[in-house]
C-alpha cells in the first residue's frame, strides 16, 4: 500500500504512522504526543473551516493542526484502496461490507443484536433526516446517523 501523509486521510479512515519527518524539538514534541512509527490513528473529525483535525490514538482524542500532521507519514489501514469509511457516508444503493464497530460495549452489543455485525453485507436504502434504512441479511433496519458513523464499512 502507498504511504501518504495524516493530512491526506478522511474522517472514518484509520492509518498506521511509518515515519515521523520532523527533526529536533518538532519531532520529539510529535512523538511524545504518542506520533511514533507502527502506532495506529484513526482520524475522527475535522473542525468547521478544516483546521484542526481530530484523531484518535492510543485511546486518547488529540487535536493537530494540518501542517503538522503533513509532516507525519502513514499507510493507509483497512477498506478498498486501503479505506473503510462510516456507514452513513455510503451512498444510497451502494453496498458494504461491516469491517468494525467504533462504538463501546454497550452500543456494540446493541449493533451486534440489530445484526451489525463483523464481515456482514449491507446496502443502503434510503438516507435522510437523522437516519438511515439499511438492508442487512434480507430485512430492513433503520438506524441514526449517530449510530451509522460508528459503523465501519468496506465499499464493495
Amino acid at each position: 500500500m502507498d504511504e501518504t501523509t495524516l493530512d491526506k486521510i478522511e474522517p472514518g479512515n484509520a492509518a498506521v504512522v511509518t515515519r515521523v519527518g520532523r527533526h529536533g524539538h518538532g519531532r520529539r514534541r510529535l512523538m511524545a504526543m504518542g506520533m511514533v512509527p507502527g502506532t495506529e490513528i484513526e482520524v475522527l473529525r475535522k473542525a468547521p473551516l478544516g483546521d484542526p483535525v481530530e484523531y484518535r490514538i492510543k485511546g486518547y482524542s488529540l487535536s493537530m493542526r494540518k501542517a503538522d500532521a503533513a509532516d507525519i507519514e502513514v499507510r493507509p489501514n483497512g477498506g478498498v484502496n486501503g479505506f473503510s469509511r462510516p456507514m452513513a457516508t455510503i451512498p444510497e444503493g451502494d453496498t458494504g461490507r461491516i469491517v468494525g464497530l467504533h462504538a463501546g460495549k454497550g452500543l456494540a452489543r446493541k449493533l451486534e443484536r440489530m445484526g451489525f455485525s463483523l464481515g456482514s453485507e449491507i446496502r443502503i436504502l434510503r438516507t435522510g433526516r437523522g437516519r438511515l434504512k439499511v438492508e442487512l441479511d434480507g430485512s430492513e433496519v433503520a438506524v441514526g446517523k449517530g449510530m451509522a458513523m460508528k459503523i465501519m464499512v468496506e465499499p464493495l
